[in-house]
């Protein structure tokens, strides 16, 4: 991002479900990525393959919880999607995302930018709470807040061009 913000100044940015650092409130989550950074853990192939689904998918519900019964068909569809990625994962890569994701922190980076930019937060969003988009959203100049109910529904949600919430011309 600090590339094309620096690269092309003209460009609207789109933050969606995102922050400066990632924070997560779930405490399920935190627990994961510190278990994760252990030496003992296992291969996630291997977790994955033990634990019968209804167990797994519970395990998955502490960790991200379903918000919204609207939505069920998509966030089932991501949790089948999800488990089978990480069952893919090495422990290397895994404990390598996990570093990364403690590590995490642009917000330096971030108070450079000069561009128009659209900021997306889910309301119920556990992995990427809204306060961290109300966060990213005081580091930035030119910028335009959306809560929604979750980022998940926001194709059904928004009904107004993306040009009008950025206050930009209509191109159309």
């Amino acid at each position: 991002m600090p590339y094309i913000s620096n690269q092309f100044p003209n460009c609207k940015l789109i933050f969606i479900a995102t922050g400066a650092k990632f924070r997560p409130k779930s405490l399920s989550f935190k627990l994961l990525l510190r278990i994760v950074r252990w030496r003992l853990f296992p291969e996630p192939s291997k977790i994955i393959s033990i634990f019968p689904k209804r167990i797994l998918y519970f395990l998955y519900g502490m960790i991200s919880p379903f918000a919204n019964i609207d939505e069920k068909w998509s966030y089932e569809k991501d949790r089948r999607e999800n488990l089978r990625a990480v069952s893919k994962m090495t422990i290397k890569s895994c404990r390598e995302i996990a570093n990364m994701m403690e590590r995490i922190d642009n917000t330096a980076l971030l108070k450079n930018f000069d561009n128009k930019t659209l900021i997306i937060s889910g309301k119920s969003d556990n992995l990427m709470p809204a306060t961290l988009g109300r966060e990213l959203k005081s580091l930035l100049k030119i910028v335009n807040f959306l809560k929604v109910m979750a980022v998940v529904t926001l194709v059904y949600l928004i009904k107004t061009p993306l040009t009008r919430l950025l206050n930009l011309p209509n191109k159309s």
